[in-house]
Formats: structure tokens, sequence, C-alpha cells
């Protein structure tokens, strides 16, 4: 778990398969409140392959959650300093507001491969 302002978080540790993605040694932390179950937390790191662990996680947090469109969406995050790995100051905040959700469902040709597309394996 991760302790803020007195609350704690339990999270789960996600880390990719290797060889997977642009950073396949980065690991990220999704920590939940435990009274709501909605996530509240982010944590990341991202580590070079060729040195050794980054032990600075960079920290995310998700705000006021609510119900738009039958989705349940955060109304703003709020991007924190880290010091030896631990919760620090905020530094910046994305707030959500007006979000619209779009209920079209997309036909399954709009994903098919043009006919002039070239495919290199």
């Amino acid at each position: 778990p991760v302790d803020f302002n007195g609350q704690s978080y339990p999270g789960h540790k996600i880390s990719p398969a290797q060889k997977t993605g642009v950073s396949p040694t980065g690991e990220y932390y999704l920590y939940y409140d435990p009274r709501n179950y909605r996530m509240a937390w982010l944590g990341y790191s991202f580590n070079d392959a060729e040195k050794e662990k980054n032990k600075n996680i960079q920290w995310i947090r998700y705000n006021e959650w609510e119900w738009t469109n039958s989705l349940l969406l955060p109304k703003s995050i709020t991007w924190y300093s880290s010091v030896n790995g631990e919760i620090a100051e905020p530094t910046h905040t994305a707030v959500f507001d007006s979000i619209s959700i779009n209920t079209y469902i997309p036909y399954q040709y709009e994903f098919s491969k043009p006919n002039e597309a070239v495919v290199i394996e």
C-alpha cells in the first residue's frame, strides 16, 4: 500500500513482459481507495534496459470520480513530485470539464486494411 495524508491505499504492481513496449522494464503501480474500490493513484517508473532499475516513482492522483454517460471518470488528475519514491507535493492538475462521450459504434469495415496498404513484417 501507499500512504497519503493518513490514508492507506492498497494496490497492485504491473510489469510488462520482457521486450514489450517502449520501456519493457517500466513498472506501474495502481492504488485504489478501499472504501469504494476506485482508482486513487497511479505510480510509474521507466527504466533504461541497459541501466539499473529506476527507483524514482512518478505519481498521479485521480480526483473526484463522477458518472458521465454510464462511464465513471475522474473530474481531474494531479501530478505530484516524488522524493525518494514517496509522494511529495502537487505540481499541476488537469481538469476535465464539459466531457462528452460519443455513443457511435463504428462499423467493422472502418478498421479493415485499405487495398493500397503495404504490410511489412
